[in-house]
This record gives structure tokens, C-alpha cells and sequence, in this order.
């Protein structure tokens, strides 16, 4: 596994696959929404979710800016 993002509701693992990252959301109580989509896959099925994880950027430790968005 690459990282971990654990949202309001849902925690999204995102993993290296053949041809590039694919994505495992599941609810906080174990449910599965989505196992290993592709990008393409994640922003059909979980669009909010897509559009999250393309806006989203963290801070290191230095404060900064590093994008997540793919």
C-alpha cells in the first residue's frame, strides 16, 4: 500500500498497481464501495470522492505544500 486517507466517512487505500495507482474505499464500519478501481473506475462509480483525492494536497513536516491529486 502507498498511503492511507481516512475521510469523514470513508478510508481510501491506494496501492500500486500494473499500470499505475488503483484504489480500495471502504465506509469506516468495513463496507466495501469500491476494491481496486482504477482511476478512470473511482471517478465513475465514487465521483465525490475522485474529485476529493484530485484537490487534495498535505503538509511535511517543513510546512510544505505537497499535492496528492494524481
Amino acid at each position: 500500500m502507498i498511503l492511507s486517507i481516512e475521510m469523514r466517512n470513508e478510508v481510501v487505500s491506494i496501492m500500486s498497481g500494473y499500470q499505475g495507482p488503483v484504489y480500495t474505499v471502504t465506509t469506516k464500519d468495513g463496507r466495501i464501495l469500491g476494491k481496486h478501481l482504477t482511476e478512470q473506475e473511482l471517478q465513475v462509480k465514487l465521483p465525490n470522492i475522485y474529485h476529493f483525492l484530485k484537490t487534495s494536497y498535505a503538509n511535511d513536516e517543513k510546512g510544505s505544500a505537497i499535492w496528492a491529486g494524481g
